[in-house]
């Protein structure tokens, strides 16, 4: 099972479904004090402010050592640090934690009987523990205690179906069983629970609009979502803009915002984004800094800054200790010092590419195209096809076309060079809104013979269809999705195929109402 960052960002917000608990129980006075100790606790939390959040956590503890909240919300902080860390220590750190809230989860229950509230406290607590399995790939453990995690959730709102901080763990495990990889559907089993991504985003919607102590957690994961299930990004990027605004010290939420501005090519903002979190004195969580260096090296590869490049790249691959991306890094690190004329360097850098892990789309890409390279220099219409893709993830969509045709031009290419420039103008054409030009350099890749990147051509289709969808073309539409899904085993498959899948989803429910 590949951890990309974007399921580690998932993993730690995740691990936020914290809950209002036993609200109008007996002694309602001393709930409505732990309870506003845990939900100001959690404000600190989100602004990074972790000694503060501790502090609140514990002055609640001391109003009543055995009430289970305080326990669950220092476990989350405790999970956190673990998830981007991945120590042993810090592994073992979480487990105690969520032991101990467990534990006093159980024994209020055994006091006070059956409790909706006091389900999720344990539903929750369950959840640290599977998330945290899950990242040293201890599935079975995972799994296990996912379903515990489940049923306790489930039991709390078959009790009371107006506690809606429980609806966000809910539909977290109804959206993620949807899309769980082929080799893990053994873990179905054990939930014993369908996937539904629809269901999973409505309830996730549920906590975000009406839960208490989740509204925070389910933006952003609703946030982190919609791209996959509807692609809508620019929704995303309000949610994620909002958040940054109110919690200005959290580096995930302004790390997640210069991702989504990295997407729409918008890399210039990005890159100021990223340097101003690196430059936070205390950011609680100091692993994040790995992925900023990552994301801010693409920057300034995209910009064409190779220098600033390396330097970025270099420093992900110290500090870094996965497998995710070091393909990607060493590739392009290689890459800069060629086009610095230094092969000999470049040459050290592919060869670590070559050998590296390559089940991630872009490391897969990575890991075929550094094995080119150590056999060919980049050739003059290698640089070109750099310039020119960077011109187009930079924003530059003008530049990116001329540059693109110029490539086209040239005597001598390979189908993969015309193919890879008819995509780049197609996508240059789509991010000008000029549909109809666009759908014309995508359909022309069809007519070319591949061999190398047989990404291309469901990519193609994918794009394709969403051309068509922008000319109200639905029919058309729905038979480019449908050849997407007659492809596999190929770079960047898992993005667009289900996306595929979601949109061919929503087209049936579309002619349905028709």
């Amino acid at each position: 099972m590949r951890i990309s960052v974007k399921v580690i960002l998932g993993f730690i917000f995740a691990s936020f479904v914290v809950v209002r608990c036993f609200a109008g129980s007996p002694n309602s006075e001393t709930m409505d004090r732990i309870n506003a100790l845990t939900l100001d606790g959690l404000e600190d939390a989100y602004n990074f402010d972790f000694n503060g959040a501790n502090n609140k956590f514990d002055e609640a503890l001391s109003i009543d050592p055995s009430h289970p909240r305080p326990h669950v919300s220092k476990a989350v902080l405790g999970l956190w640090k673990f998830l981007m860390s991945k120590s042993d220590s810090d592994y073992q750190i979480i487990l105690s934690l969520a032991d101990k809230a467990i534990d006093a989860g159980e024994k209020y229950v055994e006091q006070h009987g059956d409790n909706g509230e006091a389900f999720i406290c344990l539903g929750t607590s369950y959840g640290y523990r599977a998330f945290a399995h899950a990242r040293t790939k201890s599935y079975l453990k995972a799994a296990w205690d996912a379903k515990k995690s489940y049923d306790y959730l489930y039991d709390a709102v078959k009790l009371d179906p107006h506690l809606y901080d429980a609806y966000l763990g809910l539909g977290l495990y109804h959206y993620y069983v949807a899309s769980i990889p082929k080799p893990l559907q053994w873990i179905v089993s054990i939930l014993g629970i369908s996937g539904d991504s629809e269901q999973g985003m409505r309830e996730i919607r549920t906590a975000m609009d009406k839960g208490f102590f989740t509204k925070t957690e389910a933006k952003y994961y609703y946030a982190t979502l919609l791209p996959w299930y509807s692609g809508d990004y620019e929704m995303s990027e309000q949610i994620l803009a909002d958040l940054g605004r109110r919690y200005p010290n959290n580096a995930m939420f302004a790390f997640s915002l210069a991702v989504w501005e990295i997407r729409r090519n918008d890399v210039r903002t990005a890159k100021g984004r990223l340097a101003s979190i690196l430059s936070m004195k205390d950011k609680s969580i100091p692993a994040v800094d790995q992925f900023v260096h990552y994301k801010l090296a693409e920057c300034y590869f995209r910009l064409q800054d190779y220098k600033l490049a390396i330097s970025e790249y270099l420093a992900f691959l110290k500090e870094y200790h996965d497998d995710v991306y070091i393909a990607t890094s060493n590739y392009r690190v290689g890459l800069c010092y060629e086009l610095f004329g230094e092969r000999s360097t470049a040459l050290l850098y592919y060869e670590q590419a070559a050998k590296a892990h390559h089940n991630f789309g872009d490391d897969a890409y990575s890991v075929r195209h550094a094995s080119v390279r150590l056999k060919y220099p980049l050739a003059a219409s290698d640089t070109l096809m750099i310039a020119a893709q960077n011109a187009l993830k930079s924003g530059n969509y003008d530049k990116a076309i001329n540059l693109f045709m110029m490539l086209k031009s040239q005597p001598g290419n390979s189908p993969e060079e015309l193919a890879e420039a008819e995509f780049g103008i197609g996508s240059a054409y789509f991010e000008k809104a000029a549909y109809a030009d666009a759908l014309q350099e995508f359909q022309a890749i069809f007519s070319i013979s591949l061999r190398d990147e047989r990404w291309l051509i469901p990519w193609a289709r994918f794009q394709s269809a969403l051309c068509y969808l922008k000319l109200n073309n639905l029919p058309a539409a729905k038979k480019e999705f449908e050849q997407v899904l007659s492809y596999d085993d190929y770079d960047f498959e898992n993005w667009v195929s289900f996306r595929a899948k979601r949109e061919l989803e929503q087209l049936h429910k579309k002619s349905g109402r028709g």
